[in-house]
């Protein structure tokens, strides 16, 4: 191998595999570090979307505790309380659907309407006197604020999504426990959300979040107990059982429902993230579906006050799009790097081979000559050191080639 050779191929042993393996590590630990900022700064951007949306709910907690502190409502008369009731209803600018007043037996007015023969009570036929009350003991808004309320305590509480048993609509009720002057528990007052309302809520938040996410982000909304309360697939929110064109009727004689829960799918990385969702984490995980068309990261946080939790689904090309892109400058960058190192090296070889190339050459023409010259003294330092070194030994031995040359039998003399 010649000098030539082992110059180069030392340079670029002891230059190019340190830098590659530096930068080989810089480019891995860039990516993941752009990757885990960009999925915390999504996080960030979805907890204050639910933050906002906790606002309204502990808006509406907040109103709903303080109508059931007004006189006519802690009286229970409904016929007293309507008129305040109605009040609210038209400076609420329709916030609410209606004002549910729930007694400690589970039956139930509100401002829909009520039977007249039976004190305005809600029953299956409010034009028969001897009609069958409607009731509310299923519902979790009446259990959490009456049924299992056993301190006798004010209790306010945001329900999970249902239809209602008078109207038909889908809507979430916030609801709080009516305590009489003696602070008896006497019933609970509740202010019906309408899907409409909350529709426009999730609207309105999610064009907050996509000036932040990409905007094909899919959004869902699940209730405390992980049913889907708002969701990209409509066939996932709650809705009547419909058979044969005819509305399915249940064992209490209300309509039929169907919904559809997180902590039940089929995936279990989708349903272990619900557990997470329910429990008020927030945080984002990767989830690959191809069923729900789904390769990549669900960001979720909850809506605290009301035990809600929402999620953006994102592709995992546009979660990893700006890793992506700093690998690319990292390789760009390091190829420019490497194409530099590499002429670098090779100037440097051949400014410090040639000068030993030429005096090689310039050795092998000298010992054709049959008298020898000296050796310019010309080049580096190290070059002009060696020539001076083969110089002198040139010339000791010198006289003794030229007695050689003059006596050739000397030799054979002795």
């Amino acid at each position: 191998m010649t000098i030539r050779s082992q110059l180069l191929f030392s340079f670029l042993a002891t230059s190019l595999i340190p830098l590659i393996l530096v930068m080989s590590i810089a480019l891995y630990q860039g990516a993941e570090e752009t990757h885990s900022l960009k999925r915390r700064a999504m996080v960030a951007t979805i907890e204050k979307g639910a933050e906002s949306i906790n606002r309204f709910f502990t808006t509406r907690m907040a109103e709903i505790t303080l109508y059931s502190e007004q006189k006519d409502v802690r009286s229970m008369d409904f016929a007293k309380m309507r008129p305040f009731l109605m009040d609210k209803l038209s400076h609420q600018n329709q916030i609410y659907e209606k004002f549910i007043i729930g007694t400690p037996e589970g039956y139930f007015y509100n401002t829909s309407g009520g039977n007249p023969h039976q004190q305005g009570l809600r029953t299956f036929d409010d034009a028969s006197p001897n009609a069958r009350l409607k009731h509310i003991r299923k519902r979790d808004y009446w259990k959490q604020t009456i049924g299992k309320n056993k301190q006798k305590q004010d209790v306010t509480y945001v329900s999970n999504p249902m239809i209602s048993y008078t109207t038909g609509v889908k809507q979430v009720v916030v609801a709080s426990s009516i305590l009489n002057e003696k602070q008896e528990l006497v019933g609970l007052i509740g202010g019906a959300l309408p899907w409409d309302t909350i529709n426009n809520l999730v609207a309105d938040t999610k064009n907050q979040i996509l000036d932040e996410f990409p905007s094909h982000t899919r959004f869902m909304m699940i209730a405390r107990n992980g049913i889907y309360w708002y969701h990209w697939d409509p066939d996932r929110i709650i809705r009547l059982d419909i058979q044969e064109g005819k509305l399915i009727k249940d064992d209490i004689g209300e309509h039929s429902t169907t919904i559809r829960n997180i902590l039940k799918e089929p995936n279990v990385q989708l349903s272990n993230i619900g557990n997470k969702m329910v429990a008020g984490v927030s945080g984002s995980d990767y989830i690959k579906d191809e069923h729900l068309n789904m390769d990549g990261y669900l960001f979720y946080a909850p809506i605290k006050n009301a035990g809600y939790s929402i999620a953006a689904y994102v592709d995992k090309s546009a979660v990893t799009s700006s890793s992506d892109t700093l690998q690319m400058i990292f390789l760009v960058l390091t190829i420019i790097t490497l194409l530099i190192i590499v002429t670098l090296v090779l100037w440097l070889t051949e400014k410090l081979s040639k000068p030993l190339m030429q005096l090689s050459k310039t050795l092998e023409e000298k010992s054709e000559d049959e008298q020898f010259t000296p050796i310019p003294l010309d080049g580096p330092q190290e070059i002009v050191e060696i020539k001076r070194s083969i110089n002198q030994t040139i010339e000791r031995l010198g006289p003794q080639k030229s007695a050689h040359a003059s006596n050739p039998y000397a030799d054979k003399q002795h």
